[in-house]
């Protein structure tokens, strides 16, 4: 991969970090973790007792080991104390017994605690899916779609495991390593302390492991997350991919993100490669060699027998399992953990939105009158560009009134301060009088229905797009009415389910002009007293445009509310009550079509530029084309020829 590949992939990959988040904040896992079995505590503590209990029972296999070679001792040197067949169904009730005993409790274990985790995983995930619909626009002006999509999907799996089956099994290692060692004091308490004072050389050695796994243990909100939004991106643009035969390049780029954390992956796994391999050394060694060397001391000493040698041993080495695979357990946790606190820093987000003076928002009283007072406003993520600036405007109810200008004069910004998908940074916005962020959000949002250049239809019948977002109970005549007025009741009839038709994934089977009138039904039916129409027909052809036009002065007419217009096609807005020009973010012009066109000023020159481009696209007919390609090339050829003799 190129210098520069790399230095590409690597923005790609900073991209998808939380700006906000600092890396490696400091949090305390416990308070997570009760957060966490808050939502299903009676079956977690019966699993973590069912695992313990699993665990005690496991290291029943020392004590049955040292029994079984004291019986098979007996019968080896005919001492008398054990004969057969006695001996042998003794060796297999006991064993019958134990393996009956760990069976019950690892099926208890596995079944509750992968019901725990499913449950709680399950939670989170609405919990975190709400509070993404919750947040504020400018949340998500910093976050990317697929960062988030990312992070419910796999934040979420991780908790599952972390709280899940692997915390069960760090319970299981705990009870192994409480039956193991109780059991070897039992049995020789002298070679357990033995061995037991060569605990700190392995305490040494699994620190360093755990040093070592721990460094290459991922904690990043995801590992993959700059490859699943790139993915993502991909198939949801997939027409466009094909179209530019682009599928290549997007394979090449793919790999390119995905190829960074591979090489990542290769140095850590040779360190923690290194680290098991160091662990296990010191574990046969350093302990297990020098506890059978002193074990047969003892036994030449006649202060031990065999059995009680081996069943110490083999005590303290399921016991010493289970501690280390604690240790190997832990990683899996505290991802989980991490995960559940990155989910939970979302979920306890407070929306950064103006709250309501005085108590909870009003729920009545909007009529439609909107009145910006010296408005200044720049978006979060350029707030050193002020998109307005002292911005004054009036809009009468009932009335209206289109916004247009140039590119990046602030027109749409209107309707993102109206939605307050955000707030402004001074000044006021008044509703009726009314500051506009005293009113419930929900509410003000029910009042206002928005068509936009590109609106957005879920995958859902058009019956229930039509009707999403509506508060009350709406009958189907009431769906259809809608449609009626909205000009949409004719090819959705077409159809053979009708209304029950699925639009597709982003209303991919519609064509632009069906979507425009699905939106504009879904607007009558809310009833709204503003209606908002951003660039409402700015993407379609001329037929569709005239039918969707149509359409909208048909339902601006009928509703009798406050219609504010963004256009970009200046044909649309001339029966408008009001124009306003802006520019820079300020008024320059405003009045009636007739009275602007009679100054001259700003707006005359962009309905005359309008026009003439109209004009000119009218005359680029396909011969058109051909004669003034014909033209050009036998002028470049004379040009060429002037050139040669002039040479």
């Amino acid at each position: 991969m190129t210098e520069v590949s790399k230095d590409y992939v690597n923005s790609e990959v900073k991209k998808e970090q939380d700006p906000e988040e600092p890396e490696n904040e400091p949090f305390s896992k416990r308070e997570v973790l009760g957060r966490l079995i808050q939502f299903s505590r009676c079956e977690f503590y019966s699993a973590c007792l069912s695992a313990l209990l699993n665990g005690i029972s496991f290291s029943g296999f020392a004590f049955g080991f040292k029994y079984a070679i004291e019986w098979l001792s007996d019968i080896e040197h005919d001492t008398g104390n054990s004969k057969m067949p006695d001996a042998g169904i003794h060796i297999a009730l006991l064993f019958g017994g134990i393996g009956v005993a760990c069976g019950v409790f690892m099926f208890l274990q596995m079944s509750i605690f992968v019901r725990v985790g499913m449950r709680i995983s399950c939670h989170m995930r609405r919990e975190y899916y709400a509070a993404l619909l919750k947040q504020d626009i400018s949340f998500h002006d910093q976050k990317t779609s697929s960062q988030l999509n990312a992070s419910l999907a796999s934040d979420a799996a991780l908790v599952n495991v972390g709280v899940g089956t692997q915390f069960g099994l760090t319970i299981q290692h705990l009870g192994e390593f409480i039956g193991g060692f109780g059991y070897s004091f039992y049995a020789s308490p002298t070679v357990t302390s033995f061995m037991l004072a060569l605990m700190p050389v392995l305490m040494v050695i699994g620190w360093i492991q755990g040093k070592i796994a721990s460094a290459t243990t991922n904690t990043d909100e995801d590992e993959y997350a700059a490859s699943m939004g790139e993915s993502g991106e991909t198939l949801g643009g997939l027409r466009t991919v094909k179209s530019l035969n682009a599928e290549i390049a997007k394979v090449k780029h793919f790999g390119e993100i995905v190829e960074v954390k591979s090489e990542e992956k290769r140095y850590a796994a040779w360190r923690m490669g290194m680290g098991m391999g160091f662990f296990l050394f010191g574990t046969f060694a350093l302990c297990y060699g020098p506890a059978f060397c002193f074990g047969a001391f003892q036994i030449d000493a006649g202060n031990l027998t065999v059995d009680d040698l081996l069943g110490a041993i083999f005590g303290v080495i399921i016991g010493g399992m289970g501690l280390g695979q604690i240790g190997a357990s832990w990683p899996d946790i505290e991802k989980g953990l991490i995960a559940a606190y990155r989910m939970f820093k979302v979920i306890d987000r407070t929306p950064e939105v103006c709250k309501p003076d005085g108590g909870p928002g009003k729920k009545s009283g909007i009529q439609g009158r909107i009145e910006f007072r010296n408005v200044t406003f720049a978006y979060p993520t350029r707030k050193e560009m002020n998109v307005y600036d002292g911005l004054d405007c009036d809009i009468k109810l009932g009335s209206t009134v289109a916004f247009c200008g140039p590119t990046g004069c602030g027109k749409s910004t209107i309707v993102n301060l109206i939605e307050r998908f955000y707030d402004p940074d001074n000044g006021q916005i008044l509703l009726d009088g009314e500051a506009i962020h005293n009113y419930d959000l929900q509410y003000l949002r029910s009042q206002v229905s928005l068509v936009s250049q590109e609106p957005v239809l879920f995958d859902a019948s058009i019956k229930e797009n039509i009707a999403l977002g509506v508060t009350r109970e709406v009958t189907d005549a009431e769906i259809v009415d809608a449609a009626k007025r909205a000009n949409a009741h004719d090819f959705i009839d077409s159809f053979p389910d009708k209304y029950n038709t699925r639009v597709g994934e982003k209303g991919s089977q519609m064509s632009g002009g069906q979507k425009q009138r699905i939106a504009i039904a879904r607007a009558i039916l809310k009833r709204s007293k503003i209606i908002l129409l951003d660039e409402a027909t700015s993407a379609l052809d001329t037929k569709s445009e005239k039918v969707v036009q149509d359409a909208l002065d048909r339902m601006i007419a009928a509703e009798q509310c406050t219609c504010i217009v963004i256009a970009h096609r200046l044909s649309t807005i001339q029966n408008a009550d009001v124009i306003i020009v802006l520019e820079r973010g300020k008024i320059i012009e405003s009045g009636t079509h007739q009275k602007l066109m009679q100054k001259q000023g700003v707006y005359a020159h962009m309905v005359d530029a309008q026009k003439m481009a109209l004009s000119e696209d009218a005359d680029l007919s396909p011969k058109a084309l051909i004669r003034r390609t014909s033209l050009s090339d036998e002028d470049s050829a004379v040009s060429a020829g002037r050139t040669n003799i002039s040479v």
